[in-house]
């Protein structure tokens, strides 16, 4: 075949993708040239176009993240009921002598109770908070950090949320990632002097706290608890808060040979510094007992002699060191 165009003329080929252009007049010569997009690469064009697509309507309309993720694998959920009281430090001369007095009362008050069998422990720690309202939850994250002290924590993360029941309470997916072997979860009934509430708590132990930005570094804690939050939003921006420093203390052992408990008290000072001198006086603090279910929290029954003792000398206290009325 052959083609004029203004007096030259140009031979077309069809082997090899070759044509002769004019060359000065000196003759034609070939040059390897593309004429046309051969089958194979308009097929690699169609799928990369349709890998776009789908693409973008997953970041669009987003998955659910429960579907990148295997079951759970820690599943183990340990029940307890607690029973607090806020502090007042009208008569305050220092710490030491405050926390003894309200021990030595509550040791008075209960039967089953002993001061003198109690392993105490205490730490210094800062507190933070991590704001996740960017990853479409409302649940409260909270970073503490242990300074100096023997409760043997270095750094804690704890996922909490506040279920209206017992049975919503262990349906809370906040599974830790198994792959953190020092965690724990826990189901509670909170006992306030006016009131109740129930708590379902998953906390990580590690050895120094994490950088916090992203919803990515806390799905990574606990996958489970995000699976309303699409794949397009887990790089969104969070948070933290300021962090306190709070001074604990905590009692713990076993009554009546059956019922594990742990007395705390948590006393928030205005800062690192004066949390260090037992003699400052604090900004606001907190008392509460724990009783674990029998079986150290692993069944959701109690001895009920125990938890009624607990519960009267608890009311007793309270009357004694906070009688304000509800």
């Amino acid at each position: 075949l052959s083609t004029s165009c203004d007096g030259i003329e140009m031979e077309s080929s069809v082997d090899a993708g070759y044509f002769p252009i004019p060359d000065g007049g000196e003759g034609n010569r070939k040059i390897r040239q593309n004429v046309g997009r051969p089958v194979w690469f308009v097929l690699l064009g169609m799928l990369i176009m349709f890998c776009v697509v789908i693409a973008v309507g997953v970041l669009y309309y987003g998955i659910n993240t429960m579907d990148n993720v295997q079951e759970p694998e820690n599943t183990v959920i340990h029940f307890a009921t607690e029973f607090q009281i806020p502090l007042h430090f009208d008569n305050w001369e220092n710490r030491d002598s405050f926390m003894n007095s309200w021990m030595r009362k509550f040791d008075n008050l209960s039967s089953f109770y002993s001061l003198q069998d109690s392993a105490v422990a205490s730490d210094i720690r800062l507190q933070y908070f991590v704001d996740t309202s960017n990853c479409n939850t409302a649940h409260e994250i909270r970073v503490r950090e242990y300074l100096e002290g023997n409760l043997g924590a270095k750094s804690t993360i704890e996922l909490k949320g506040d279920p209206t029941s017992l049975e919503e309470c262990t349906s809370f997916p906040f599974w830790p990632n198994a792959d953190y072997q020092e965690s724990s979860q826990i189901c509670q009934k909170v006992q306030h002097p006016c009131d109740f509430k129930y708590s379902r708590r998953s906390l990580i132990s590690l050895e120094r706290a994490g950088n916090y930005q992203e919803c990515l570094d806390i799905i990574e804690l606990f996958p489970y608890a995000f699976n309303d939050l699409s794949v397009a939003h887990i790089m969104n921006p969070i948070e933290v808060t300021e962090a306190s420093a709070w001074f604990i203390q905590q009692y713990t052992g076993i009554m009546n040979g059956d019922t594990t408990y742990q007395i705390s008290f948590k006393i928030k000072y205005d800062s690192l510094e004066l949390a260090k001198d037992e003699s400052s006086v604090p900004h606001k603090g907190e008392w509460s007992i724990l009783l674990y279910s029998l079986g150290n929290g692993m069944t959701t029954r109690y001895n009920p002699v125990v938890v009624l003792d607990i519960k009267d000398a608890w009311e007793s206290l309270q009357s004694i060191v906070s009688p304000e009325s509800c």
